[in-house]
């Protein structure tokens, strides 16, 4: 499991090592790399930085045949949710599953989804 910057060493691993575990959940990810650092406040385009430059997440991710979890808020203000949505239609994975939780932002997104956050992970390793 990935949360946030997290979810760059969890999509490596998945992708390098996916006969050592059995599933990949990823929660407010990023799909892209190039926006994300521009919303940090670096200039890529002056950097002469792309995204064939950083982690290809997209790349990754079509790579990874287990089942797959994406958890993201409906209003990340750093993560879009289109990018977990760019996640679900690129994971090969048979069995996969994108949760947004409704109301919450990047930070808020366990406490506002509170117990169904834990009962959508424990449906998705449990079946």
């Amino acid at each position: 499991m990935g949360r946030s910057l997290g979810s760059a060493p969890a999509l490596e691993l998945a992708s390098r090592y996916q006969t050592d575990f059995e599933g990949l959940i990823i929660e407010s990810g990023f799909a892209f790399t190039v926006p994300l650092l521009g919303f940090l406040g670096v200039d890529t385009r002056a950097l002469g930085i792309t995204e064939a430059d950083c982690f290809r997440h997209i790349e990754k991710i079509r790579t990874v045949y287990k089942p797959t979890l994406i958890i993201h808020a409906q209003y990340d203000q750093f993560i879009p949710v289109s990018d977990a949505e760019v996640f679900l239609k690129n994971s090969p994975a048979a069995k996969k599953a994108l949760k947004i939780i409704p109301r919450a932002d990047h930070n808020t997104i366990l406490m506002i989804a509170g117990r169904s956050y834990f009962e959508t992970i424990l449906q998705f390793i449990t079946h």
